[in-house]
């Protein structure tokens, strides 16, 4: 699942499709980057700190079977946004 997500946003990916369609990849590249700072202007101080103090945490919620299916959900939401942009 995540291994999909990296393997579509990897470079040898994504550079062919800049290339052919430079608006659409700038227009995705924009929309991707709004909601990255939404997110972050979203969580206050206390919730980054608690996220920060708990990376173990969240490592092992992500190799977990839970985890996996949430990165899988997240893997095709990406998808379809990517299909739809």
């Amino acid at each position: 699942m995540l291994e999909q997500l990296l393997k579509l946003i990897s470079p040898q990916m994504i550079m062919p499709n800049i290339n052919n369609n430079m608006a659409q990849a700038q227009k995705m590249l924009s929309l991707f980057e709004s909601t990255y700072q939404s997110f972050g202007k979203a969580l206050t101080q206390p919730q980054q700190v608690f996220i920060s103090k708990n990376l173990d945490k969240m490592d092992a919620y992500f190799k977990s079977e839970t985890g996996k299916q949430a990165i899988g959900m997240l893997v095709e939401e990406f998808e379809t946004f990517v299909k739809k942009a």
